[in-house]
């Protein structure tokens, strides 16, 4: 790499010159440029022997300096799925559930960070049907952003990301003791949007509590064009009372015999939603939007290898009426707005000296009101795993009865995932 006095000679990228081009010639009269105290340093090669990988973790390139660092990482689900619909035939499907590549690091300074994520499986950018299929309907760019950590208690976050609201969706999919999440998560989740908010990772240092408050512009992932000032509201807080830990990463590997409990609670709000599940889900027929309110509530508690974790969420709306009309001409009914509730509830537990856990779970989703309610699902099932190396690479299979108001009509599903993730 070039000298710092040959990159101090050398004029700007294109020949520019001025303020923040070529470096003071003493030969040339009139030539000599000023810059900002340790601009020129910053910008001269910064060199990188600190190299190291860990699996889960990825490849991480961080210069001498601690100035610049760079992560990539790149994760694969391979699922295999056995269904058993009333009616229909038995179905299986081969496929490849997940596929990420992830690139992160710093930038000028260890509080300057950086994310990119990019999706690349059928199911990521929305392609679920081989035979029926219009084609993408997201870009492969899940997660982008940036994030400033010089205070504390006022952490900057600002882009594409998971808006901070429910924790099974705020969870990894990477880190999940079964093989995917519930299907409350599938019916009151608020995804990804675009934005930023304001967070602390340990508010005033005591190791009890974090906090998240954000705006976002409430169109969900791939957010583009012009729109309303429909915005969405996020705020969530969360109470660690036996110190700070990682509540975020399902499965108690370390087994440790003190206890250590997360309790969270979160409220959101969408004024104006487009989709009939806030920013996701479908527009409502006669054209109008929705606006929203949404309650979260969740806990977390580990102990000796033992997981207990219990969230509730619920969603209601308002109705503004739109003027779709239909093909007599005739205006559109204003259709209710969908409200409802959500319970899930998992244990987890990872035999002793044993790579291997048992997880049952139950949720349920009902209604609050007819018409206008979500439709009445329930699950129940039963997950076992095999920690190759713990949520890096693992082996997962789950069995699941899906059904209504009435077990004995529902449906029976088996999945067997395995994770590599490198």
């Amino acid at each position: 790499s070039a000298t710092p006095a040959a990159h101090a000679a050398a004029p700007a990228e294109g020949g520019a010159t001025g303020a923040r081009g070529a470096a003071p010639d003493p030969e040339g009269a009139g030539s000599e440029t000023h810059h900002p105290p340790g601009e020129i340093e910053m910008f001269e090669a910064h060199l990188a022997s600190n190299v190291d990988f860990r699996p889960g973790h990825g490849l991480t390139i961080r210069s001498d300096d601690e100035q610049f660092e760079l992560t990539t990482r790149f994760r694969l689900h391979i699922l295999y799925s056995l269904v058993d619909q009333p009616g229909s035939e038995l179905s299986h499907e081969l496929t490849l559930r997940r596929a990420r590549l992830e690139f992160s690091g710093r930038f000028f300074g260890a509080d300057n960070r950086w994310k990119l994520s990019i999706a690349l499986a059928p199911r990521d950018v929305g392609i679920r049907d081989v035979f029926e299929n219009d084609g993408p309907e997201h870009t492969p760019f899940l997660d982008y952003y940036l994030e400033f950590r010089q205070l504390r208690e006022l952490n900057v976050r600002i882009g594409q990301y998971k808006v901070p609201y429910s924790r099974e969706f705020g969870i990894s999919s990477a880190n999940l003791e079964m093989v995917d999440r519930s299907i409350v998560n599938s019916a009151f989740s608020l995804d990804r949007d675009v934005g930023f908010d304001f967070r602390s990772p340990d508010l005033f240092g005591l190791g009890l509590f974090r906090y998240y408050a954000g705006v976002y512009i409430g169109q969900g992932r791939d957010a583009v064009g012009a729109d309303d000032f429909g915005l969405l509201y996020a705020v969530r807080i969360e109470m660690l009372p036996l110190g700070l830990f990682d509540d975020y990463s399902e499965a108690d590997f370390d087994r440790s015999l003190t206890p250590r409990l997360s309790i969270g609670a979160a409220f959101a709000a969408i004024d104006r939603a487009h989709g009939d599940r806030g920013i996701l889900g479908s527009a409502p027929a006669d054209g109008g939007t929705t606006n929203t309110q949404h309650v979260a509530a969740d806990t977390v508690f580990m102990f000796g290898g033992l997981r207990l974790f219990a969230e509730f969420l619920l969603r209601v709306g308002q109705r503004n009426s739109g003027d779709a009309v239909d093909e007599m001409g005739m205006q559109i009914p204003t259709e209710p707005s969908v409200w409802g509730w959500g319970l899930v509830s998992q244990v987890g537990y990872l035999l002793p000296d044993l790579p291997i856990e048992i997880a049952p779970r139950y949720a349920t989703i009902q209604p609050l009101r007819t018409p206008g309610g979500v439709s009445l699902h329930n699950e129940l099932g039963l997950a076992l795993s095999y920690y190759v190396d713990r949520h890096p690479f693992k082996v997962q299979i789950d069995g699941f009865r899906l059904w209504g108001d009435q077990f004995d009509v529902g449906e029976t599903r088996l999945r067997v995932q395995i994770q590599a993730s490198l």
